[in-house]
């Protein structure tokens, strides 16, 4: 939890990212399934802490991961929206620590203390849409 903090606090105090967290939105009272609901439908992207424990959790449909991995996946196959979900690998390798349901996306490297800059920096290109393009096609 807090690792995922300092990186939520990172990208909003370094890069002006919006962030919701539920370790800062979610209150006491709250109805939990709604808010993981909200927050994957309206947020533009969702970015997914891939570690042994997390896939575990998903595969299984187990606890607050597994009912995400519902939403998730319900978004995925009626939205078509695969950009939207952004895996993190934190822990272990792909086959290991990446959900089922996201075998074959483009993950970002973010194993270490500290994860490498270059992730961090595709990360924040990819949420501000700022990643390179490519150059226009020359003349034959």
């Amino acid at each position: 939890m807090k690792w995922v903090a300092d990186l939520a606090t990172r990208l909003r105090t370094e890069d002006a990212i919006d962030v919701v967290l539920d370790q800062w939105h979610a209150v006491p009272g709250d109805q939990l399934p709604h808010f993981m609901e909200k927050a994957v439908r309206e947020s533009d992207f969702v970015l997914i802490i891939c570690t042994l424990r997390y896939q575990a959790r998903s595969d299984n449909r187990a606890g607050g991961a597994g009912y995400e991995g519902d939403i998730m996946t319900g978004q995925v196959l009626t939205k078509a929206n695969w950009r939207k979900f952004i895996p993190l690998l934190r822990e272990g390798d792909p086959e290991t620590s990446r959900p089922t349901w996201l075998t074959g996306s483009y993950a970002l490297d973010f194993r270490g203390d500290p994860y490498p800059s270059a992730s961090y920096s595709t990360l924040v290109q990819t949420l501000t849409g700022t990643l390179p393009q490519a150059p226009p096609l020359g003349k034959r």
